[in-house]
């Protein structure tokens, strides 16, 4: 529950999570929604100063959220603006670069660009991180103190059991949110390869709903530009497979 908590408290300190227009998709700026959350914060973060101080006790939880929404909405005009200025003085090919991830050479937005965006915002993405952090405390210090500031001595004595990740020897996709950065989603070959033979049939795929997802995450591959050369035949028989139903 102090998961979730946190997570959807972080949330709310995100501008674009504030908007429709999420991540930019209605002012021709595809990709800014992970570009701001992820891609400035992987670039930057290690000179963001994240010891905030102590924490508070919120008198009223709801208002307290939609205060965090509102701070957010506010610096939702500038996320936009910001980035739809610079766009007009940058070539695609100084805009994007390609890096190398997972195995994957992938297009993201170059270094270059996201300095100068990162500088426009004046320190915009480290303030809504620093706040996140400290209500995220003062909502599980409410919740503490809420539930009767019941003693965690001995659960702070305990070790975390962390077991060790285990990775499948399959070829992993990354779905970067749109072309850049966010969310990630993992689809492997085997399980795409049970939506090939459907190709070149007249049979709709998308009587099987998981056959619809990947349909649409397929169609996204087109923006991503994501190169393997070891899957090159097999993206090549997928593209042509999607392509046939866009």
């Amino acid at each position: 529950m102090g998961a979730e908590i946190g997570h959807y408290v972080g949330d709310a300190h995100v501008p674009l999570h504030t908007t429709e227009n999420y991540n930019g998709q209605l002012t021709g700026q595809k990709g800014i929604h992970g570009f701001w959350e992820s891609r400035l914060p992987e670039l930057f973060g290690e000179s963001y100063n994240f010891f905030v101080g102590r924490s508070y006790y919120i008198e009223d939880v709801i208002q307290e959220g939609w205060l965090a929404v509102l701070e957010s909405h506010t610096a939702l005009d500038s996320v936009l603006s910001f980035e739809a200025e610079l766009n007009e003085s940058y070539s695609n090919d100084q805009k994007y670069g390609y890096e190398s991830r997972n195995n994957l050479t992938i297009r993201t937005y170059s270094r270059g660009y996201a300095a100068a965006y990162h500088d426009m915002l004046d320190g915009m993405v480290e303030r809504r991180m620093r706040k996140a952090i400290l209500r995220t405390g003062a909502y599980w210090y409410t919740a503490w103190k809420l539930a009767g500031s019941p003693d965690l001595s001995e659960i702070a004595k305990q070790k975390l059991r962390v077991k060790p990740r285990k990775f499948k020897k399959n070829l992993n996709i990354e779905d970067r949110e749109t072309s850049a950065l966010g969310m990630l989603r993992r689809v492997d070959t085997r399980y795409m390869c049970h939506i090939l033979p459907y190709a070149g049939h007249s049979a709709d795929p998308s009587m099987d709903p998981h056959h619809l997802r990947v349909v649409a995450i397929m169609k996204q591959r087109r923006e991503l530009e994501i190169i393997n050369k070891q899957e090159r035949s097999f993206w090549e028989k997928c593209m042509d497979w999607v392509n046939s139903w866009a």
